[in-house]
């Protein structure tokens, strides 16, 4: 199945026909058209989990046919909706009965196509991978990523509702600095706190151009060769 050149009436024959698992289907990067599932299933859901898995990645599917596969049971499936670009945003809400462990959470925390509604649900998770996941998709809107960075800096003054760490702290920090859609003056003041963002800050086009020449003087060649870059790509004087 990870022959990417076999013939698609193939693939589908094996992918309905036989008991294969879902996952020997995953490797396959191709877009099986939709009609051969169509054809032989007039409803989606009856279909074998291959063939669901293939509906879900297809562009072509209708808003219907995904709104059913989002429900899946399984849920490589539904992460195959969630990353599907035709999936429409309204769509991509929490699913009812998952929790924050859930893989569903940290695939729509990852995805530009998540609603904000969802994305402003997901930024104050208590899944720190999922937190750190919203920080870094440039589809999350500027007053969450700000929201995200005014909690991550305040994790070391308790009471705070969410779980942090040394490590989730750094984490998100570096999210936030790699993140172009970061506001700029929050990319500057993560240059003031200082640690290992200034390489992701140096590469970031959204740093103010302030913070770029202080980074393009950086006694670190890498840091002050990548802010010159960027500075230049703006057609600014280092």
């Amino acid at each position: 199945m990870q022959n990417s050149s076999t013939p698609d009436d193939v693939v589908f024959y094996i992918a309905k026909e036989t008991p294969l698992s879902i996952d020997n289907f995953i490797v396959n990067p191709r877009q099986m058209p939709l009609t051969l599932a169509t054809n032989h299933f007039p409803s989606i859901i009856h279909a074998p989990e291959p063939v669901r898995y293939f509906a879900a990645r297809s562009l072509n599917a209708p808003p219907s046919m995904l709104e059913t596969l989002l429900v899946s049971t399984n849920f490589i499936i539904r992460i195959a909706v969630i990353n599907n670009p035709a999936t429409p945003p309204e769509m991509l809400g929490l699913p009812a009965g998952t929790n924050k462990d859930d893989p569903v959470h940290i695939n729509l925390a990852a995805s530009t196509n998540t609603s904000p509604l969802t994305l402003e649900a997901l930024a104050t998770s208590t899944n720190n991978a999922v937190r750190v996941t919203v920080a870094q998709n440039p589809a999350t809107p500027a007053h969450m990523l700000e929201m995200i960075f005014t909690n991550n800096n305040a994790w070391r003054s308790p009471p705070h509702t969410l779980t942090y760490s040394r490590m989730t702290y750094e984490q998100t920090k570096t999210a936030l600095a790699q993140n172009q859609a970061t506001p700029a003056h929050i990319l500057a003041r993560l240059y003031v706190l200082g640690g290992n963002v200034y390489l992701e800050l140096a590469q970031n086009p959204s740093t103010p151009l302030e913070t770029l020449r202080k980074l393009a003087t950086s006694p670190n060649a890498e840091i002050r060769e990548n802010a010159r870059r960027t500075l230049e790509k703006k057609r600014v004087v280092p």
